[in-house]
Order: C-alpha cells, then sequence, then structure tokens
C-alpha cells in the first residue's frame, strides 16, 4: 500500500521499497522554483543530473502546478521533476501533465 508524503519528509531512500509506484505533484513557487516544502527536493534532484541509469527500474508520474500568468517560468518546477527523473531512467507510467491556476474553467 502507498501513502501520500510532503516532499519536506521525502527521502529517495525510503519511497520505492514502500511502494511500487510514485506520483510527484509539485507545485511551482515564484519564478519556477520550488515550494518551501521542496526545496530539500529540489536539491535532490539537481545532484542528479547526468545519472542515467540511478532510477532505473524506479515507476514513477508527475503532475505539475503553475500558473500560466508567469509565462516564463510556469510549471517550471513540474517540469524539472519530469525532466530529470526521465534523464535518470525512470520508468514513467504516465505522460507529463500540467495543471494552471490561471485556467478559466475548472473541472470538477
Amino acid at each position: 500500500s502507498c501513502r501520500p508524503v510532503s516532499l519536506s519528509h521525502w527521502s529517495p531512500d525510503d519511497l520505492w521499497p514502500i511502494c511500487s509506484l510514485a506520483v510527484f505533484i509539485v507545485a511551482t513557487h515564484g519564478i519556477g522554483g520550488p515550494t518551501k516544502t521542496a526545496q530539500t527536493f529540489s536539491s535532490w534532484l539537481a545532484s542528479i543530473e547526468g545519472e542515467k541509469e540511478l532510477l532505473a527500474g524506479r515507476t514513477a508520474a508527475v503532475f505539475g502546478l503553475g500558473n500560466s500568468s508567469y509565462v516564463a517560468s510556469f510549471n517550471g518546477m513540474g517540469r524539472a521533476t519530469f525532466k530529470r527523473r526521465k534523464d535518470a531512467g525512470a520508468d514513467l507510467v504516465h505522460e507529463y501533465g500540467e495543471g494552471d491556476a490561471n485556467a478559466e474553467h475548472v473541472v470538477g
């Protein structure tokens, strides 16, 4: 079974032994950076750049949250999370998705 985990309490060593699939829902803050609670996670993401097989065999999906009124940095954190996971060899089970807080229509 799996459970939600805040990125402020997240550790790569703890995640996959517990869950066969990790779904990352990440928000962008300011000019494309992480929220306060995701700063450690963001630093870890930066540290794995260039690691081609680090996440091989690890299954994940990524959904980014942002605001398109910040054109240059829209969903920067979600896009970075998806790219680094893909580049590090994770098995991505779904296409990357994005939510927009500036959208005129909300479904649900």
